[in-house]
């Protein structure tokens, strides 16, 4: 017995590119640029924002400080 899935062309919301998704999915990026876009989001290591002479300070251990 055959099964229907319902489907639906969808344009990219990146490149503007048409594909096809299940009906109703909220799939908005075509496969290439799904890569793509978690490249984007994936978070970034932070900075390091200790001022430069604390991160002297302990990288001496007070040793020096007065």
């Amino acid at each position: 017995m055959p099964t229907e899935v319902l489907i639906e062309l969808k344009y990219c919301e990146r490149c503007g590119g048409l594909f096809l998704r299940p009906s109703h999915h909220p799939q908005v990026y075509c496969g290439k640029c799904v890569h793509i876009m978690l490249e984007i989001a994936r978070p970034r290591p932070k900075a390091d924002t200790t001022p430069r002479w604390l991160r002297d300070r302990l990288a001496l251990r007070g040793a020096a400080c007065v």
